[in-house]
């Protein structure tokens, strides 16, 4: 049996899912998997092991493998000098260096399984399916990972740059990463008895890949639309869920509050950022949620119309906000334009870029301001323009709408358990 064929056994099959990467790449998966055990099927998530208590509590079965993404983010926040491209290259530094040790752990898992579905950075996925003969499909949530000369590589802050440029930069890329990675992969290759690859990207990929985002707020690029299915985003609010008593009262105490966080970004200085955010907010006179995440934003953050939380579920809380503030990550761009609510996008690095610019182009959100160029006078400004102009909070209400109405979960499900 090879990699792109699918075998049922029975009427249950046994799932490996291996996402790679943040909160924003696993929680997707894991919205999948639920669906799955819904469905009567058996699930095993495997990734990183700060995720674990987090599976346990959704009642999915899970195996640690790799490193701890959360310690590795929040120990190397910017890079080695701030700037996002060199962020993207000490993250992509570390993902090969993690390569051996995921290799090793997947293939201990062994071949008990019907299919093997990973999702954005996860690397020894496709080749512990080759070993096998176990089918293989890889999931990613924005358009950006497929090569167009519509948009940039996603280390690139720049996305209106001509067509030939975008081209250009694409084929460094790509050549770079193949000059860089071919000869790690295929010494792990070797050791389980397989031969050489020759483009990480088509190996990674595989056959049909699926993409866990919503066309109205990115489309597929037509040269790839034919291989590739895209879905809709895959969401979920967690069995249980609720607001906080504290988080309640802040809502029921004042206008509709707007909403601060920055999730699985790191940052070198959370001092000097939460005063910005501070000052900003007393220029513009807003109520705020602010989420601590992996930044530790919020310290000594003790107005009277400012509430710092932990977690906080954001499929409840964002409906009920006057705009969303965060750093443009997939996840958090779905679930806020879902809920039908003006964003302002703060980008630290890679397809957040894509995504801020979109948002603005969709005239959903202002213009995205990056988040090494934040100040109390720009970030005043945008907020105000998000609140306060009527244009961006229509589009907003429409676009929720038409999301609400869209079950990604469900066509990725009936997609991968028809071969």
């Amino acid at each position: 049996m090879t990699p792109t064929e699918f075998t049922a056994v029975g009427t249950s099959r046994r799932i490996l899912l291996c996402p790679g990467g943040t909160r924003g790449d696993v929680q997707p998966v894991a919205a999948l998997g639920l669906r799955l055990q819904a469905a009567g099927h058996r699930v095993l998530m495997a990734t990183s092991s700060n995720y674990g208590d987090w599976m346990k509590r959704l009642g999915i079965p899970f195996h640690a493998i790799g490193h701890d993404i959360q310690e590795f983010i929040t120990t190397h926040p910017h890079g080695s000098d701030g700037r996002p491209v060199a962020t993207a290259r000490v993250l992509g530094k570390a993902m090969l260096r993690a390569l051996p040790e995921q290799f090793k752990d997947l293939m201990a898992l062994g071949g008990d399984f019907d299919l093997i579905v990973g999702a954005s950075i996860q690397l020894a996925g496709p080749s512990m399916a080759e070993h096998f003969g176990i089918p293989y499909r890889w999931a990613c949530f924005c358009p950006q990972v497929f090569p167009s000369d519509r948009y940039p590589p996603f280390m690139f802050p720049q996305q209106n740059m001509p067509h030939w440029v975008n081209g250009m930069l694409w084929s460094m890329k790509i050549s770079a990463g193949n000059w860089v990675a071919v000869g790690l992969f295929n010494r792990q290759r070797a050791r389980i008895g397989l031969g050489p690859i020759r483009s990480v990207r088509r190996h990674m990929m595989g056959h049909r890949p699926l993409l866990a985002s919503a066309p109205e707020l990115g489309e597929t690029p037509p040269e790839v639309a034919a291989q590739v299915v895209q879905t809709g985003f895959w969401d979920h609010v967690e069995a249980g869920a609720v607001l906080s008593g504290e988080v309640e009262r802040f809502l029921h105490a004042g206008p509709k509050p707007v909403y601060i966080g920055f999730g699985s970004m790191g940052d070198p200085n959370p001092a000097r950022s939460t005063a910005t955010l501070r000052e900003a907010l007393r220029r513009t006179r807003l109520r705020a949620i602010v989420y601590r995440g992996w930044a530790g934003l919020g310290e000594n953050l003790n107005e009277e119309n400012l509430l710092v939380t932990g977690d906080t579920p954001h499929p409840l809380l964002f409906p009920r906000c006057a705009a969303i503030v965060h750093h443009g990550g997939a996840g958090t761009t779905h679930t806020a334009a879902r809920a039908g609510v003006p964003q302002v996008i703060v980008p630290h690095l890679l397809d957040q870029f894509y995504w801020g610019h979109q948002l603005w182009l969709r005239g959903l959100a202002p213009q995205p301001l990056r988040k090494s160029r934040l100040s109390p006078e720009n970030f005043a400004a945008a907020l105000l323009t998000a609140t306060q102009d009527p244009r961006i909070a229509e589009r907003a209400e429409e676009t929720g709408t038409r999301l609400r109405q869209i079950d990604g979960v469900a066509v990725a499900v009936k997609d991968l358990l028809a071969r």
